[in-house]
């Protein structure tokens, strides 16, 4: 079962790479042509995006707490001993686990601030050629 998890782990995190490229295309093929579809489709890929990356941090974190030592990084950053809120806290412990939490948590901003970002860019676009008073 260890490595099944540690299958659906992964394949979350590679999926999660490619939404992300995903969204990152339909957004700015969506305020450069202005196309509110584009745009929304980019903000639902960053939801889907989110939702993978919590999977594979509640995965990460039930390896972590059932001291699964199959898996590499909970061999290097467990150990049975350990008290609970130590095992509970050793996603943050190497670099791997620390990346994947400080991206999951920047998701849920992200999907807030990006339509103001898009809709600024329209903004600028429209300006005319020359600025008056120049």
């Amino acid at each position: 079962m260890t490595t099944t998890l540690a299958d659906v782990g992964t394949a979350a995190l590679l999926l999660a790479l490619l939404l992300s490229l995903y969204a990152t295309g339909a957004s700015f093929w969506g305020a450069r042509r202005e196309r509110a579809n584009w745009i929304e489709s980019a903000k639902n890929a960053t939801f889907v995006v989110f939702g993978l990356l919590s999977l594979a941090v509640i995965i990460m974190e039930y390896f972590l707490l059932t001291g699964q030592f199959q898996v590499e990084y909970v061999a290097h950053y467990t150990a049975l001993k350990q008290p609970f809120i130590y095992n509970l806290s050793a996603l943050w412990g190497g670099q791997e686990g620390s990346l994947l939490a400080r991206k999951q948590a920047p998701d849920i901003l992200q999907n807030d601030c990006r339509r103001p970002v898009l809709l600024e860019c329209r903004r600028i676009r429209r300006l005319p050629k020359e600025l008056p008073g120049r």
